[in-house]
């Protein structure tokens, strides 16, 4: 835990200066503890040719080792970095992987019309025949205590974005979002700028399924449990 200007360090702490520079030492990771030190003079005066010769050729050397020693440092970080950044995006593609899958291959969603009875259809069938929807993601902010739905659908009728409704006896605080997106509106071959995206904000003290309404242009309306 010490660092010091000088040029040359031995592994038992002997420490030679050249006496260009006054002699320092840095001494970190000491807060809150009792710290003695001893130094023992064992040389002081001019120094032979030889040994300047030496120290000329040491130092850039020590400064190079130094740089590198940094910039070492600074490459185990980021890679630290980068490896937590990685975990962090493959666990958000798990989810949203599993989410899909879920809403596309089982009973998870309950979509039914509004407008009067019809026969019971698997919510794989109503999507495909009157919207196109999808859950990329949800997230619970614990502190906030925010879920937010990040997905984006569309009525197939028109071809236009849905908008969405939460019944205020489910949560005090909802928000819904557009948001365009191109990678949608491409796969989709919708208009460009078109907000078929959206973000839901909802207020609960912990994460679960809500019933939303997403709502047609025309009128034409389906609850959705995501």
């Amino acid at each position: 835990f010490i660092d010091s200007n000088a040029v040359v360090k031995t592994v038992n702490d002997c420490y030679l200066f050249d006496g260009k520079e006054i002699p320092e030492f840095a001494l970190t990771d000491i807060s809150g503890k009792e710290v003695t030190i001893h130094c023992h003079y064992r040389f002081i005066g001019e120094l032979t040719p030889t040994m300047k010769e030496l120290l000329e050729t040491i130092r850039p050397m020590a400064e190079v080792t130094k740089q590198l020693s940094e910039k070492n440092d600074e490459l185990e970080r980021e890679n630290q970095h980068l490896l937590e950044e990685n975990t962090r995006l493959d666990h958000t593609l798990k989810t949203t992987t599993n989410r899909y899958c879920t809403l596309l291959e089982s009973d998870e969603w309950t979509i039914k019309h509004r407008l009067g009875r019809r026969k019971k259809k698997t919510s794989k069938k109503i999507q495909e025949k009157e919207l196109s929807i999808c859950i990329d993601e949800k997230i619970w902010d614990a502190e906030t205590k925010i879920l937010k739905i990040i997905g984006w659908g569309i009525a197939n009728s028109d071809r236009q974005p849905l908008s969405y409704k939460l019944s205020a006896d489910q949560s005090p605080f909802f928000e819904a979002i557009p948001v365009s997106r191109d990678e949608v509106n491409q796969a989709e071959q919708l208009a460009k700028g078109t907000e078929a995206g959206f973000e839901l904000r909802i207020l609960c003290e912990q994460e679960r399924s809500f019933l939303v309404e997403a709502v047609a242009q025309n009128g034409q309306s389906w609850i959705i449990e995501m």
